[in-house]
């Protein structure tokens, strides 16, 4: 809704396009005209303008469809009524789900590691996509945790009700995590070992059982994305430096 605006906005902030649009102007006033009155510099510069919109604008609309592709992946999320995992879309993930994560798959939110295919509830994960290392890390669950999620149901049983985190807010700091999982009678701290990312892959390991604890724009690698910055080429610095000193002229 807002791209027109903003595009514009963008599109002037370059030198060459507002000094046009001053000439522009300039010769709206019949007195100092060139042209009678008549605003001959508008067509050139409507083109220029177009054309860099609708090269923005099928930019923007490939990474709707990235996101829209990304929203709509596919994750086993547990359903406390049936003690089954169901598939749902990423989009429709909460806060405090069960999620059943495949090898090779990515992790769709921050996640606190509950239990794993392997002994002693290990996982291997790849994090290429948050700090390009292609090197597998380990994590490991907490042994309370994996003692109470043997298996689909039991996991789904256990974590589904009853179960409660305290965490720390969501926060840039990709290595550092601390909160606790508490019941009525029990508390398991957490750290770091036991936290996994989103965007990170799952390998080596058939699957792992994860609590959601934050999702989309609170996650940590998107706390850690900033918002892009116009990018100028050296010529058009240069440019720039011509065309300011000619205005003040």
């Amino acid at each position: 809704m807002n791209f027109i605006p903003k595009n514009l906005f963008s599109q002037f902030t370059k030198l060459a396009n507002t000094y046009f649009l001053i000439m522009m102007l300039l010769e709206l006033i019949p007195a100092i005209s060139d042209s009678g009155g008549f605003p001959v510099l508008l067509f050139p510069l409507g083109f220029v303008v177009m054309v860099s919109m609708i090269k923005d604008a099928y930019e923007d609309y490939q990474r709707h469809k990235s996101d829209m592709k990304e929203n709509r992946s596919k994750v086993l999320v547990g359903n406390v009524e049936t003690r089954s995992f169901e598939e749902r879309t990423w989009a429709d993930i909460q806060v405090g789900n069960i999620i059943k994560i495949e090898q090779d798959q990515l992790f769709p939110a921050d996640l606190i590691l509950v239990n794993s295919s392997e002994p002693k509830g290990i996982c291997y994960i790849e994090t290429k996509n948050l700090d390009g290392e292609t090197n597998l890390k380990h994590k490991k669950a907490q042994k309370e945790t994996v003692e109470l999620s043997a298996n689909d149901s039991t996991c789904i049983k256990e974590f589904g009700r009853g179960w409660k985190v305290e965490c720390e807010m969501p926060n840039e700091f990709l290595h550092r995590f601390d909160g606790v999982l508490r019941t009525v009678n029990t508390n398991v701290l957490i750290s770091p070992e036991n936290f996994l990312l989103r965007g990170s892959n799952l390998r080596n390991t058939e699957f792992i059982y994860g609590i959601v604890v934050f999702t989309g724009h609170e996650t940590k690698v998107m706390k850690n994305s900033m918002q892009s910055k116009m990018k100028y080429s050296k010529v058009e610095r240069m440019t720039n430096t011509y065309i300011f000193v000619i205005m003040v002229v």
